[in-house]
């Protein structure tokens, strides 16, 4: 394998998986970095992107009664 050629993480950025594009991070020096977005961070902040995500679609398959929609 070349030098070159910079190692892929198994992570993918949180801020274009929220907007449905599927694109992987880069590694570099203990940071991961997108190159479309230019999102940057480490372990722990990209998987607490992660937690914010799926905070936010938790009851995305669930059907919520419209009683229930209006005490919210």
């Amino acid at each position: 394998m070349s030098a070159a050629v910079e190692p892929v993480a198994r992570m993918r950025c949180p801020v274009c998986f929220s907007r449905e594009i599927d694109v992987l991070l880069l590694h570099r020096a203990g940071r991961y970095y997108c190159v479309k977005c230019s999102y940057q961070g480490d372990v722990n902040e990209v998987r607490a992107a992660y937690a914010r995500i799926r905070e936010k679609y938790k009851n995305r398959t669930t059907r919520i009664p419209f009683e229930q929609i209006e005490s919210l």
